[in-house]
């Protein structure tokens, strides 16, 4: 099992597992609204947090390992606004080209919020991440 978790955290593992994320998470954002399926006990902002900790914490951890188990303040600011950039982008595609959909800024704050909660974990559990 150890073995396998260190393989899974070399970089190229991660660049894989992080443009697969992404690749998913742009097409659960992009399907038109009567194509989700219904959550009766999530809110849709939860859903949102909790895909944009993951989102942030895969491409932290990426650059982290990289990077030889090196990161900066300076880089971790970078990839959270990259991630605020990219779900204000999926938000204008939702509202410009998806007719079912439409932009929210509510969900731009949960993205944000959860891309910041992911990167908190990232920083609290980066000294323990061996590669």
């Amino acid at each position: 099992m150890r073995k396998l978790i260190k393989k899974l955290l070399g970089f190229k593992y991660l660049l894989f597992i992080g443009l697969f994320y992404t690749i998913f998470i742009t097409i659960a954002f992009l399907l038109p609204g009567s194509e989700l399926p219904k959550v009766r006990f999530l809110n849709d902002k939860i859903v949102h947090i909790v895909l944009y900790i993951i989102l942030s914490f895969i491409w932290l951890l990426y650059y982290f390992v990289s990077q030889k188990n090196q990161i900066n303040l300076k880089s971790l600011i970078v990839i959270l606004f990259v991630c605020l950039i990219y779900g204000i982008i999926i938000e204008l595609i939702q509202q410009l080209l998806i007719a079912s959909r439409q932009a929210d800024m509510e969900d731009v704050f949960a993205n944000t919020l959860g891309a910041v909660i992911g990167a908190l974990m990232f920083w609290n559990v980066k000294n323990r991440i061996k590669t």
